[in-house]
Order: structure tokens, then C-alpha cells, then sequence
């Protein structure tokens, strides 16, 4: 039997955090997780669970891979699975993913598809598990994003690399072109982005502050997604249920891939096909989750935030005016050498102006002399 381990980053989870981990620790035995930073209760959430003594650890690995590779060494994993919070690895048949997952085999790459859920309406704390609060996900034409499973096999053998997100994996040159990807039978991860009003604004004023306190850039597609969302929150000061609607839809889906697909699907842009969770619904009791806004923790995260923000464009700015300084000082070093070097051609071309008199007296005295001498031998023989 294989040990399957899910690894995870996650920051400000506190809405779906409890129903990801005990959601996906059905079929795997065990979470890696690492906290970047949470603001809100979602590090004591997880310690409540890792109380009730479920397979959850910390870890303080960068990336996914290291990650994965400490999953391997550390906990014996034969298979990583790579996940965001927003993400349940589900079998399409309603039953335990993990019957799939011990079928397949290590030298494959396998690619799973999301199925993101549309937003409806604001989630219901009396529904419990996050994902009983969707219905319909969008068609699987709009998904040209699927996310990658690694076996020991390719991470050891293979000296596989994650790429951004772990949508696919990267090789050395000796085994890119030997390593045979596919996507196994009837497993998708169900995937839920936005999810309440207070959520999107809990990320995205945030996220988009973070964008200018964080030296590593954004992709354009990630830009391009808080920009749009945050215009519209500072335009009207809140999200609509129908912008949420339609950006659930057109979510991490290029425009050009959206034209493209909306010509083919027409009129089925959802399906209707909500998780099926029956053989498990008993262990999704949540204790820990409260779906309420809470200002605080949006104060925090957010004034979190623009301090990280301010202090590095501080720094930057004092960068900036040492690099001034130094520029300044070298300019004056040069100016210094340049009068220098000013002074030091004045005194040449002197003395090169008194060498050169002292040449002509010279030269001017042997002519005279060689013309004497001239006139003596004439007179020696033309007397």
C-alpha cells in the first residue's frame, strides 16, 4: 500500500481551512503544511486539529518541492500531492480518491484538471463543509489548468522540478523527453477560489498591497486578476454577488481562451453537480470555522500589509539615496582627477612650448654653423 501525503502552503485560510484538511486527510496519511504568515485564526485552527491528533505537521520548507522532498525523506511518502487550500482532490464517482490513487504507477506524470465551483451566494455556517455551499462548476472546456502529482520514483530518479503553482513538472535534459504524462480516470480537483464576499476582500486589498512589498514580481495573468478585482472593490466599496458570479467563471481563464471556449459551450457555461461527500460526510463535522466577517482580522491583514510595503520601499528609497551618495562622491572624484589632469596638460604644454624653442635655438644654430662651414669650403676651392 502506498503512503500518500499532501503538501500545502496556505496564508488567511480560516473560511475552508478546517474543511481542506479534513477533507483530504480522507485519502492520504498525512499534510505537510506551511503557514505564510496568517493573520486571521487559520494557524490555531490547524493546531486544534493537529489536538485531535489528525496526521497534520508544520514545516518550514520554502517551496512545494522541498516540501515534497522532506515528505519522502522524512515521513516515507511514495506519493505528493500538491495542494492550495482552495483545493479537494475528488473522484468524479462520489467515492474515496484513494482506490485511484494506489492504481497509479510512479514513472507516470499525472495531471489532474480542476473543476472550479461557481459562487452562488454567501456560504451558510448551518451547511458546515465549505464545498456544501456550491452547486454548479464551470465547464471543463473554460479548464486549461491542471495540477501535477509527484511519486518518489520522479523525485528522487528523476530530479524532478515543480513549476509555478505545480501545474506541471520540469525535467533535467536526459529525461524530459522519456517521462510519459497522462491523467488518471475520474479524479478532479475540485476547486474553490471565491468563495464569500468577505473572503475576496480578506485576499485581494492584501495581496495587492503585498504586490508592492515583495521584491519577487507577480505573473501578468496573477497582476492582471487583483488589478481587476481591486478596481472594482475601491470603485464601489464592495464586491456584487454578480461580479463574484461571473469572475468565479472567467477565473485564471486567459480573454483569448474565453472567447475561444464561449463560442463552443453557449449556453452550458455551468453544469450542475455539487461533491458528492456521502461516504465520508460523517468525518466534515467542522468545530472551528465561523463563515462572519470579521474586521479584525481584515484590519490586521491588511495594516500588516502596508507595513511590510512601507518599510520595504523605505528601504528602497534609502537604497536609492546611498546609491546617490556614491554616485555623487564618485562624480566628485572624477571632476577632481579631471582638473588634475587639466593642470597636469597645462604644465605639459609649457614645458613642450620651451622645449620646442629650445629645439629651434638649436636647430637654428646648426644651420648657421653648417652654412659657415659651407662658405669656408667654397672659398677653398673657388678662391
Amino acid at each position: 500500500m502506498k503512503k500518500i501525503f499532501t503538501v500545502a502552503r496556505v496564508k488567511n485560510e480560516n473560511d475552508i481551512i478546517e474543511s481542506f484538511c479534513r477533507y483530504n486527510l480522507i485519502y492520504c496519511d498525512g499534510m505537510l503544511i506551511r503557514d505564510n504568515g496568517s493573520f486571521d485564526n487559520t494557524k490555531e485552527i490547524i493546531q486544534n486539529l493537529i489536538g485531535e491528533g489528525l496526521p497534520i505537521y508544520w514545516t518550514n520548507k520554502g517551496n512545494k518541492l522541498k516540501m515534497a522532498q522532506e515528505a519522502i525523506d522524512k515521513y516515507g511518502a511514495d506519493l505528493v500531492v500538491p495542494l492550495d487550500a482552495d483545493e479537494f482532490l475528488y473522484h468524479t464517482g462520489g467515492i474515496n480518491p484513494r482506490e485511484t490513487l494506489e492504481a497509479l504507477r510512479e514513472d507516470i506524470e499525472y495531471r489532474i484538471p480542476w473543476r472550479t465551483y461557481i459562487y452562488e451566494k454567501e456560504p451558510d455556517i448551518e451547511l458546515g463543509f465549505m464545498p456544501n455551499n456550491f452547486t454548479h462548476y464551470r465547464n471543463p472546456v473554460l479548464e486549461h489548468l491542471p495540477k501535477a502529482l509527484a511519486s518518489k520514483y520522479l523525485i528522487k530518479e528523476k530530479q524532478v522540478c515543480f513549476t509555478m503553482g505545480a501545474h506541471s513538472f520540469a525535467y533535467p535534459e536526459e529525461h524530459k523527453d522519456h517521462i510519459l504524462i497522462e491523467s488518471p480516470p475520474n479524479l478532479v480537483y475540485a476547486h474553490f477560489p471565491l468563495r464569500s464576499n468577505s473572503q475576496i476582500m480578506k485576499k485581494i486589498i492584501p495581496n495587492w498591497i503585498n504586490k508592492w512589498a515583495t521584491p519577487f514580481p507577480f505573473s501578468a495573468k496573477h497582476s492582471f486578476q487583483l488589478n481587476l478585482i481591486y478596481n472594482a472593490i475601491k470603485e464601489k466599496g464592495e464586491i456584487s454577488e454578480d461580479f463574484l458570479v461571473r469572475h468565479s467563471i472567467e477565473y485564471s481563464v486567459d480573454e483569448e481562451h474565453m472567447k475561444k471556449t464561449m463560442s463552443v459551450i453557449k449556453n452550458a457555461i455551468t453544469i450542475y453537480n455539487p461533491m458528492d461527500i456521502s461516504f465520508c460526510s460523517n468525518q466534515l463535522v467542522l468545530h472551528y470555522t465561523n463563515y462572519n466577517w470579521d474586521n479584525r482580522v481584515f484590519l490586521r491583514t491588511t495594516l500588516s500589509e502596508i507595513n511590510k510595503a512601507v518599510i520595504r520601499l523605505s528601504c528602497e528609497n534609502n537604497d536609492i539615496e546611498r546609491q546617490r551618495d556614491e554616485l555623487m562622491q564618485n562624480y566628485l572624484e572624477l571632476k577632481r582627477q579631471h582638473n588634475e589632469l587639466i593642470q597636469d596638460y597645462h604644465v605639459l604644454t609649457q614645458q613642450n612650448n620651451i622645449l620646442a624653442e629650445q629645439i629651434g635655438e638649436i636647430y637654428a644654430s646648426k644651420i648657421w654653423k653648417a652654412g659657415n662651414y659651407i662658405k669656408e669650403f667654397i672659398r677653398l676651392f673657388f678662391p
